[in-house]
């Protein structure tokens, strides 16, 4: 919370304890970011405009050296006068296991026909593709909520789209 006439950050308390949770689970390194937020999601953390925090939401910040005291200004890190929600050890811990955990990027990786510009009917996810006994399957990633879509075949995605094509 920012106070105005003081010019001071003043930490809602319910949401600093949330906050300090998700770096302390994600610090064990037992939980991915998705377990990380459904536990959070569960313990009443949401947005500001009461939704559900997304996993991206869970890593920026786990990345966030505002957590620390710090803060980034012009790409340059300046230590805040703000009171810190997690040590610099925990930030820096948090910060290792991520890298960790991080996959590379794979080479020759397989070219799919729809790949990012799908999103689910059902939940507005994205959607993911795979390859499965010789097929492109393409499926919701539930990332939000749980979705009960169903995989779809590339085949029938390229006849739904050539029908609608047809029909310009």
């Amino acid at each position: 919370m920012n106070n105005r006439l003081t010019k001071k950050m003043i930490p809602d308390p319910e949401r600093f304890k949330l906050v300090k949770r998700i770096f302390q689970l994600y610090s064990t390194g037992n939980y991915s970011l998705k377990e990380v937020r459904n536990i959070i999601t569960k313990a009443g953390l949401r947005s500001r405009n009461e939704k559900v925090l997304c996993v991206s939401n869970i890593q920026a910040i786990l990345v966030n050296p505002f957590y620390y005291g710090a803060f980034k200004f012009n790409n340059e890190l300046y230590q805040g006068n703000h009171k810190p929600a997690i040590s610099k050890k925990l930030f820096d811990k948090v910060q290792e296991i991520m890298k960790d955990k991080s996959r590379p990027k794979k080479r020759n990786e397989k070219v799919y026909a729809f790949r990012g510009l799908l999103k689910c009917g059902g939940c507005d996810c994205a959607i993911t593709s795979e390859t499965q006994k010789g097929h492109n399957y393409y499926r919701c990633t539930k990332k939000k909520i749980p979705c009960s879509q169903k995989y779809v075949r590339e085949e029938s995605l390229n006849e739904q789209i050539s029908s609608i094509l047809q029909k310009v």
